[in-house]
């Protein structure tokens, strides 16, 4: 599976036919409008599913919403990020600053 770990939406999104071929259940009760760089979809509903990074062990649930079509499997938002502290060290390291 492909994740792409974006500082920009509020949502966590995942496409409609990553659900089907999983045959994953889907939760239609909450739709919302997602906005994407070109235009507004609607999503088809929200579907909770646990992350792990490659390697670990450490499981974290995200509610994502469903949407007809992504590039990549998932897109994980700003809040994942900072619950994992993804990238902090990175930034840090390269930040340019000394101590």
């Amino acid at each position: 599976m492909s994740a792409l770990a974006d500082s920009g939406p509020d949502l966590d999104i995942i496409p409609a036919d990553f659900i089907q071929q999983n045959s994953l259940p889907l939760d239609s009760s909450e739709r919302v409008s997602v906005r994407l760089s070109t235009k507004t979809i609607r999503s088809r509903g929200t579907i909770t599913l646990p992350f792990a990074f490659d390697g670990e062990t450490s499981l974290f649930d995200r509610k994502l919403h469903v949407v007809p079509s992504c590039t990549y499997d998932m897109i994980l938002n700003h809040g994942f990020l900072k619950a994992t502290e993804t990238f902090v060290f990175g930034v840090l390291e390269n930040s340019g600053r000394q101590s």
